[in-house]
């Protein structure tokens, strides 16, 4: 099990996450199979920030980011781009966001790059954590 846990949280993401909090849900939708994706959250004590951890089952019934994202949406009772933005840093966020309806913020400093990110069509990219907030304030004003 030390595989789970062998990642670091970016710099900044804390307080990116505090600052989003103080307005909105905030909510994990991951390809990672639920159970663990739940204990890398409470390891780097970031449980408190999110409302809820969904993720991939184990049976693979759901693995598809883009049923990961229905499943959780139906389960908060949020369905439709005013009420959820899909944030994420692989092409497979963005695309799961649009197949469910979602606004979508691509992130740079994670595991896609630019290129994917545009590819996928994201409304908004960001570089930094920080930069976040911003992003998710804008289109909340649209």
């Amino acid at each position: 099990m030390g595989g789970l846990f062998e990642d670091e949280v970016y710099a900044h993401v804390p307080e990116a996450l505090a600052q989003l909090q103080r307005d909105h849900d905030l909510y994990i939708a991951t390809a990672k199979p639920e159970s663990f994706a739940a204990q890398i959250i409470d390891h780097f004590h970031l449980n408190s920030y999110f409302k809820g951890v969904y993720g991939a089952t184990f049976d693979e019934t759901r693995v598809k980011k883009a049923a990961i994202i229905e499943y959780a949406l139906n389960d908060i009772g949020a369905t439709g781009q005013r009420q959820a933005i899909m944030v994420g840093d692989r092409d497979s966020d963005i695309l799961g966001g649009h197949a469910n309806a979602l606004t979508s913020i691509g992130v740079t400093y994670g595991f896609g790059s630019l290129a994917e990110l545009q590819a996928a069509q994201a409304e908004q990219i960001v570089a930094t954590p920080e930069a976040l907030p911003a992003a998710v304030a804008a289109l909340d004003a649209d």
